[in-house]
């Protein structure tokens, strides 16, 4: 079984249709995403709506959490406040229906997904933990792999089952050992965080254990563009450059 996970597309149509169209070349069976569709991008209805067409097993990411938890969103820094405000005035019933339908966590084909960490919250950092706290991260899931997203930058965690320890984590190709257990970080779809401006996304090959991180390109003018017509805070646009 081949699996295609995705995440933080963010509003952001024009990297989500690319990946999809890269997707639809890959012979995958499945799609997953790990949530965050909505937030800072121009685009969070189109995106929820493609979503739900295509009916891509989702759970729920931070700021869909702020949607259905508005408390949460005096937790966000001012540009994500802002954008989450203007975002909520962007989303139909249908949107909102659909938000509300998400789960904090799914598990299939012996993997969990959950945006931020393991084993269901939408709302804590990955790369926050460390030492014997990554350690015992692991007795909180039953599954061989997780895969989180959340803070839009690539990260790998492996667990021996003993010590907890991390591995650096880039585009290509990456062979696993079946006898070891990850935390897997896809990055962000709509929003990359880690220095490279392309849409990534994860491959993961359940039969052989074998991950692979892409890297697509799409029309990240037009993205910037939309962002300054609908008046959102244009931080949101630089951070795409």
């Amino acid at each position: 079984m081949k699996l295609a996970i995705l995440s933080d597309i963010h509003g952001n149509m024009e990297a989500f249709e690319a990946v999809l169209g890269d997707i639809t070349e890959q012979s995958v069976d499945t799609v997953v995403s790990l949530g965050d569709h909505i937030g800072y991008g121009p685009d969070p209805e189109e995106v929820n709506l493609r979503i739900m067409d295509l009916k891509i097993a989702s759970v729920l990411g931070n700021h869909e959490y702020a949607v259905l938890n508005r408390d949460h969103i005096e937790s966000f820094n001012v540009n994500a406040k802002r954008s989450i405000l203007m975002t909520l005035e962007m989303l139909s019933e249908k949107s909102l229906a659909f938000i509300s339908g998400l789960p904090l966590f799914l598990v299939t084909q012996g993997c969990r997904f959950v945006h931020g960490l393991p084993p269901d919250s939408p709302t804590l950092y990955f790369h926050e933990i460390q030492g014997e706290s990554l350690e015992a991260l692991f007795h909180e899931f039953a599954e061989p792999v997780c895969f989180v997203g959340h803070t839009h930058r690539l990260d790998l965690a492996v667990f021996n089952g003993k010590r907890a320890f991390r591995m650096p984590l880039s585009t290509g190709i990456l062979p696993l050992e079946n006898k070891l257990r990850y935390i897997i970080n896809t990055g962000s779809v709509g929003q990359p965080r880690d220095g490279d401006k392309r849409a990534k996304y994860a491959l993961w090959n359940t039969e052989n254990c074998v991950l692979e991180i892409r890297a697509v390109d799409y029309d990240i003018p037009s993205v910037v563009e939309k962002i300054r017509v609908r008046g959102l805070p244009m931080a949101n646009a630089y951070r795409l450059l």
